[in-house]
């Protein structure tokens, strides 16, 4: 082992670290405790983990999990000689570092070791990979939830996540039994409006990706294969800014964001020079954006060097260019805007211009087209795969079996402290629900009072949640119920959640912080003006949406930004005043004079007291709904910045309050192809401004035109009650056909989409045929709950369902062959369309595909009777 570290390697460990001591330095005392004791690989290991360590994880992650880590991944290294021959910055990186991306960090490496060494002794390091995936699907399956990202253990105990915790969840049981693993996603798709994240391990000297908890029998195969190769972008985030053998796409003092779009799809160079007056401008931050949810996402950020020059790699699609520099006094000085299609590599000149001089115009994007080509195939290590795959949904199903059948919870059921409507909280805490029966069990509080604190968590919330944590949130509150009115005392004094931060037993400490100081305050804006001379803000090694706890904000005196903003939310609640964040700007707010009222302006805004009512006057003939057709952007510092008016649903006039600033509201139709058609609309918010602002959403193509009308081949379907039925079936309303991969993670987002849409489904009684093998788990619990809910869903096999769906995958030129396969099919028994694969928003579009049909067939009829 000790040879594994070089002379050359310590070497660069301690000057990278000695470079971060600015940085490090207001922690030496708990980094100092760490150090103690350490042999010199163990120091130099922790060293660089210090060095890469977000400062959220600084102020709350508990060193000792570090270390635990540490011990664990080098006991790996000296039994495994084939770790030995893994380069430095990988090892590092991937394997020996503790964290994968936003997760909440708890030891979770001898959980996995154990459950998985017996299962990958003697196996090759490509077996060993895939054979941890059998494992991670036995246990886990796709699930959509919120966005914070659970921990591995809690994703465990709940049995299911969504894609960025299934990948977490598989990159940490591969560096567990010592593969090296990273996190690897899409920030968004360009084809359709949404995201996507996997996992990719490397062995034999390369790196292989794979669906996380989603088994195949080789490597370099996923459900997303297709999709990814018409991808934009397709990247890592990487804690350490040394990969000599990666492409870097930008690095900050403790990440990299590593490209790997040219693994998945064709890929070109896009070069970007900056200029203003003719003269190029250095580190100006030019950001690489997409229109995804109808909203300029930026995929990628990159500050233009001593020549004005940004660049990076991205897929064969429209990529919108934005560059903004502020004058002194925060308000967007110059900008530039400019919308390319990569066909080729390109270099283009971004001219910034005065902010006034900036006119609205309209841009279409496209995607890049399919490509597959250029991806690796490996072959089938797994010849019993689908074998393995019953198997896992049989684990799947006895764990299910399992948590209902818990003498524990059954126990409970029958006792005095049950009431019905603590049921879902049982239900949804899955394996953690012993925590949730010990808060009920507890004496002291009433049944009402541990309702209304199980109310105000979010789902997700039940699977971690200690109830000594509960308990904390209630003891604090309940001296001050008598302030505030029910919704008020619940949503923002009692709730343990601000933001996404990790929920701790925090709030009875903060109080006796503040008591042992002998500080007390007569209202929310004292406490605030108090919290901003108290914590200096540090954004020099923040990471994404990570949190500190607030109690470790309040002792260290620092955090970024973000941190302590959640931070003061959850002190303000624990000394009695309701406060929370802005749902639209995120800035903290107290509630006083019977209302809520941000403590300071909002980034980009001159000020938190002016704000005015302003009217979008849509002139289109749809209504704006918002992350739909329409989002707003704030310019804040060198870029716009999203705002959350979410409650904003087809209205056709909306009235929203904004603050002095400028804006960029993003109007767009995404259309059948994937392609988008988007307006940018500008406007300056001041004291005289206009109030009434004019917004299109723009006109769609006729979709019609792109419909294929290809006459289909007859077959019949069996239900499962043995009745046959031929498809095409000649409905009035048209059907749709749909072969399902049931379990598989794009078909469940089919279910989930189906499930949204129940209403307009029962609506039109719109036939939907789902087709599936034979040998498929029609038990599954999202496919039986679709079932139920959707009389107009019917479930059928095929005897010649290969044959058949083959045939429809030609005559509608669908590619990609991953199920599901959705196939819109008019009154006539003709295809319209096709979907392979999932994309976001499907079924919406088979219904709108369907419903322009009739429209077109009704205006043929009317005109057909006009001319006679």
């Amino acid at each position: 082992m000790n040879e594994y570290f070089t002379d050359e390697l310590k070497a660069r460990i301690e000057s990278d670290y000695r470079a971060a001591s600015g940085r490090l330095f207001p922690f030496e005392r708990k980094i100092a405790a760490a150090m103690t004791g350490l042999s010199e690989i163990e120091a130099l290991c922790l060293k660089f983990c210090l060095t890469n360590m977000p400062i959220q994880d600084l102020l709350s992650v508990p060193f000792e999990i570090v270390l635990r880590v540490i011990r664990h991944t080098l006991a790996l290294l000296e039994n495994d000689p084939l770790i030995e021959t893994i380069p430095a910055e990988i090892f590092l990186s991937y394997l020996l570092f503790y964290r994968v991306n936003n997760e909440n960090i708890e030891f979770n490496r001898e959980f996995f070791y154990q459950a998985l060494k017996g299962r990958i002794a003697g196996k090759t390091k490509k077996e060993i990979i895939l054979e941890v995936n059998y494992w991670c699907g036995e246990n886990v399956v796709y699930q959509a939830t919120d966005e914070r990202t659970a921990s591995p253990l809690t994703t465990y105990r709940r049995g299911f996540g969504r894609c960025g915790e299934e990948s977490t969840f598989l990159v940490s049981a591969l560096r567990s039994v010592g593969i090296p693993a990273r996190q690897i996603y899409t920030p968004r798709w360009a084809h359709c409006d949404d995201n996507h994240a996997w996992a990719e391990a490397y062995a034999d000297g390369e790196w292989f990706y794979l669906g996380a908890c989603e088994p195949e029998p080789r490597l370099d195969k996923g459900w997303f294969t297709a999709s990814a190769s018409k991808a934009i972008l397709i990247q890592a985030k990487s804690f350490g800014t040394r990969f000599a053998s990666e492409t870097v796409s930008s690095a900050t003092e403790i990440s990299s964001l590593v490209n790997r779009t040219a693994k998945y799809a064709q890929t070109r160079r896009l070069t970007v020079q900056v200029r203003s007056d003719g003269e190029p401008l250095s580190d100006v931050s030019v950001h690489f954006e997409i229109i995804n949810y109808a909203e300029l996402f930026p995929i990628l950020t990159v500050r233009t060097d001593s020549n004005g020059f940004a660049s990076a790699e991205f897929g064969l699609g429209t990529v919108h260019l934005s560059a903004l520099i502020p004058d002194s006094d925060g308000t967007p000085l110059k900008a530039g805007f400019a919308a390319v299609d990569l066909t080729e590599d390109r270099t283009v000149e971004l001219e910034l211009v005065p902010i006034c001089r900036l006119r609205n115009y309209e841009i279409v994007q496209r995607p890049p087209l399919e490509s597959q080509a250029f991806l690796n195939r490996t072959e089938a290590l797994v010849p019993d795969h689908a074998d393995r795959i019953k198997r896992a949904s049989a684990a799947l199903a006895a764990r299910e079996a399992a948590l209902t059948a818990s003498p524990r919870l059954s126990a409970f059921r029958s006792s005095a402290d049950y009431q019905d409507r603590f049921e879902p909280f049982l239900s949804g805490a899955r394996g953690n629900f012993e925590e949730i029966v010990n808060f009920i069990e507890i004496s002291g509080f009433s049944a009402d009072e541990k309702y209304d604190v199980l109310s105000t968590l979010r789902v997700k919330d039940l699977v971690d949640i200690r109830s000594e944590t509960l308990c904390d949130a209630l003891r604090s509150a309940k001296p001050y119920r008598y302030m505030y009115a029910d919704e008020i005392y619940r949503s923002s004094l009692l709730a343990p959640r601000v933001a996404n931060e990790t929920l701790v037993t925090q709030r009875e400490r903060i109080a006796a912080f503040y008591r042992a100081q002998g500080i007390s305050f007569l209202s929310v804006k004292a406490l605030y003006e108090d919290w901003i001379d108290r914590i200096r803000i540090d954004e020099r090694g923040g990471y994404g949406d990570l949190a500190a706890d607030a109690i470790d904000v309040l002792r260290m005196k620092i955090a970024d930004r973000r941190s302590a903003d959640i931070a003061f939310v959850t002190v303000a609640r624990s000394l009695g005043f309701a406060a929370d964040l802005d749902p639209v700007s995120g800035v903290p707010r107290g509630f006083y004079d019977g209302a809520f009222h941000p403590l300071r302006a909002a980034d980009g805004a001159e000020d938190n007291a002016f704000e005015t009512e302003v009217t979008l006057d849509c002139i289109s003939r749809r209504g704006l709904t918002y992350w739909e057709n329409v989002t707003i952007q704030r310019f804040e510092k060198d870029r716009f910045q999203t705002l959350n008016f979410s409650d904003l649903k087809e209205a056709r006039e909306a009235r929203i309050g904004l603050s002095r600033g400028v804006y960029r509201i993003v109007t767009a139709a995404r259309q059948i192809d994937g392609s988008v058609k988007a307006a940018l609309t500008f406007l300056t918010v001041a004291a005289d401004s206009d109030k009434r602002i004019k917004v299109a959403i723009p006109v769609a193509d006729d979709m019609t035109t792109l419909f294929r009308y290809a006459p289909l081949p007859t077959t019949l379907l069996e239900a499962p009650g043995g009745a046959t039925l031929a498809v095409p079936a000649s409905e009035p309303a048209g059907e749709v056909l749909a072969f399902i991969e049931i379990g598989a993670e794009p078909t469940e987002h089919f279910f989930n989409e189906l499930l949204e849409a129940a209403d307009e489904i029962r609506e039109l009684n719109l036939p939907i045929r789902l087709i599936s093998g034979a040998a498929q788990d029609r038990t599954q619990r999202t496919f039986q709950r679709v079932l139920a809910e959707l009389p107009s869903v019917g479930s059928f096999t095929c005897a010649e369902e290969v044959s058949f769906e083959s045939a429809l995958h030609r005559l509608m030129n669908a590619g990609d062959e991953r199920r599901p396969f959705i196939l819109a099919v008019n009154s006539k028994g003709e295809g319209l369309y096709a979907f392979s694969n999932y994309n976001v928003g499907t079924v919406k579009l088979v219904m709108e595909i369907l419903k322009a049909e009739q429209k077109k067939s009704q205006s043929k009829k009317e005109k057909y009777d006009d001319d006679k």
